[in-house]
């Protein structure tokens, strides 16, 4: 396997613990946590004082097709999603909104990408949004209601500063860590390199953030959370953030027959 990147501090204990493979970083304890058509995910458990508790996420390419079809998003050319994830990752984590990463590389085969690894930090005592909605939103008070929602937006608004879209800003993807009586959030799989998301800028993750929103927040919680994201919480709306309202609207119809496939299990009723 070719690194791309490793973090510094770490760079003896991989090459201590012979991690020249995407399987040898299994190896470590690895426990499958979720799959896709080109992706799994792993918690890894290191030996103690070697590395931290960390998280290793595979691309791979098993048919020819799935090679070919990328030949121009790093199969071949160009940059794959691995590396772009973790430059966002860098970014990202330099403004302290996302997990460190470790290690960064791939393998190919015959000249084509077969296989890219991106190894993170684990978030301690953090669960996914979608999870900590569905097992312990119900538990807040109204209070605490209002500042998990008013910490999210703020969160949320540090992340698009500087234009940058997420693209796959899902529930899923969105760390939680209740502390103190404070929500402190993470944000995971970060892919910015779509242009049709960032001409759209930041409506679609906004977009994309509301679509299980109406199961589980009142309309009024909901501009509370889009005011805070703007920064004007004690302002009456302008012309300009009520077109965007609508438009933030519309882009939800559009996605959310796809998005809410992936939430079915928290879903409470049809809405």
């Amino acid at each position: 396997m070719k690194y791309t990147f490793i973090a510094e501090e770490y760079k003896e204990q991989i090459a201590r613990l012979g991690l020249d493979s995407v399987q040898r970083w299994i190896d470590l304890s690895g426990r499958l946590i979720s799959t896709g058509r080109t992706t799994k995910l792993y918690r890894l458990n290191p030996p103690a004082g070697s590395l931290p508790t960390c998280c290793a996420k595979v691309y791979f390419y098993p048919q020819w097709d799935d090679r070919i079809r990328i030949l121009c998003r790093g199969g071949l050319i160009g940059t794959s999603r691995a590396e772009t994830e973790f430059r966002n990752l860098q970014t990202l984590h330099r403004r302290g909104l996302a997990p460190r990463v470790i290690a960064c590389g791939h393998q190919r085969l015959w000249g084509l990408l077969y296989t890219s690894l991106l190894v993170t930090e684990e978030v301690r005592q953090a669960v996914s949004l979608d999870r900590f909605v569905a097992d312990s939103l119900s538990a807040l008070t109204q209070g605490q209601r209002r500042r998990f929602l008013t910490a999210l937006a703020e969160f949320t608004r540090r992340m698009n500063a500087g234009r940058f879209v997420n693209g796959q800003y899902h529930w899923r993807n969105i760390l939680v860590r209740a502390q103190d009586d404070q929500f402190i959030f993470q944000v995971i799989d970060p892919s910015s390199s779509r242009l049709r998301y960032r001409l759209m800028y930041p409506l679609y993750d906004l977009a994309t953030l509301d679509v299980c929103a109406p199961y589980f927040f009142t309309r009024s919680e909901r501009l509370a959370f889009f005011k805070s994201y703007q920064n004007t919480a004690n302002r009456p709306l302008t012309r300009r953030q009520k077109k965007q309202l609508f438009k933030i609207a519309a882009l939800r119809e559009k996605i959310a027959k796809k998005e809410m496939k992936r939430y079915q299990f928290i879903l409470p009723t049809n809405k």
